[in-house]
């Protein structure tokens, strides 16, 4: 079953981790990512940040 409002699948050329305040982000074609809220996601970590940007 698909919805009526299934959105395309975005394909991204460039993901990195970048610093952010207190914490780290992740940009994507070098916009960073936000949560459902539109509040900027904040990482603890550069490990953790920088995995995500490898997956």
């Amino acid at each position: 079953m698909t919805s009526p409002h299934t959105h395309p699948k975005r394909f991204y050329k460039t993901a990195a981790s970048e610093p952010l305040g207190d914490g780290w982000t992740i940009a994507l074609d070098g916009r960073t990512i936000k949560t459902p809220a539109r509040a900027g996601l904040v990482l603890p970590t550069q490990a953790l940040a920088d995995a995500l940007a490898a997956e």
